[in-house]
């Protein structure tokens, strides 16, 4: 028998998560490959001048989406070059620590669909909306 989460338990999941875990959004350098097996180790954070991971705030109330997953979204974040080099971007993690390395645990991690994004002069900017969905690995 396939276990199901059915769509209360998903929403109260994922409200349970944004409530009480502070997620904190860092952005790495490197051409990394997303699977279920990465750590704080596979990624190196941008270290661009201007550069801070930033702690995500005012998440939505979790609703169900046309794929049957619930789904929340933050406030928009803005991350910005204030001078120094350029640097290229690859995607975001949202980890529980203002710290990329150590104990963290990585909750998500996306890279851009138009990686790398390239930070070449002052006031370039990456706007980033963090999203979080869950599902019911069977029967969705």
């Amino acid at each position: 028998m396939a276990l199901t989460v059915p769509n209360g338990g998903k929403l109260a999941f994922l409200d349970l998560i944004l409530a009480n875990v502070p997620l904190y959004c860092h952005l790495y350098k490197t051409d990394t490959t997303i699977d279920r097996t990465v750590t704080g180790a596979s990624f190196t954070e941008a270290n661009y001048t201007g550069y801070a991971a930033q702690l995500t705030a005012s998440w939505a109330a979790s609703t169900i989406d046309g794929s049957n997953r619930a789904t929340s979204s933050a406030a928009q974040l803005t991350f910005t070059l204030t001078g120094g080099s350029a640097q290229d971007i690859y995607g975001y993690v949202l980890i529980n620590s203002a710290s990329l390395v150590g104990g963290s645990v990585i909750y998500a991690a996306e890279r851009f669909s138009m990686a790398p994004i390239h930070l070449a002069v002052a006031g370039d900017s990456i706007l980033l909306t963090p999203n979080l969905t869950a599902k019911s690995e069977f029967n969705n």
